[in-house]
């Protein structure tokens, strides 16, 4: 899947990332974008898995049935229940890609006019600033 394949909310997180790696980077040795970057396949992955869950899920309405249905407060036993459901998902998850891949499925169901301006999916390891985000351009 390439970024032009991606929904635009998906598409305008990737430019919002670019345009903060080539501010970040500009004045030393290695300016580059956040394509160039190898952080990228990392997020792609995220994103690619968010939207098998999200179109799995479908809708606000469906995700809540669904969570009642699985009545399980670990993320794992209801990404489990889904599986047993029908959803497929990679199997080479770990713990962090699967947690923000289920977080930007959810912001994509029910805010997805907030998926550009979430976290980056590495940012729980490295922190917001290994994708040079000072969170400055978020939306009041």
């Amino acid at each position: 899947m390439k970024k032009e394949d991606l929904p635009k909310e998906f598409q305008e997180r990737i430019d919002r990332f670019n345009k903060l790696f080539i501010q970040g980077t500009l004045n030393t040795d290695n300016p580059h974008n956040f394509e160039e970057d190898s952080l990228f396949e990392y997020e792609m992955f995220c994103m690619k898995e968010a939207l098998k869950i999200a179109e799995f899920i479908k809708d606000k309405k469906t995700h809540k049935a669904l969570l009642i249905e699985a009545n399980t407060k670990s993320l794992y036993e209801f990404i489990e229940f889904l599986k047993d459901k029908g959803l497929k998902l990679d199997d080479g998850h770990s713990g962090n890609t699967m947690g923000q891949s289920f977080s930007i499925a959810q912001c994509y169901i029910i805010r997805p006019d907030l998926i550009p301006y979430m976290h980056g999916s590495l940012a729980p390891l490295v922190g917001d600033s290994g994708y040079y985000d000072d969170r400055s351009d978020i939306p009041k």
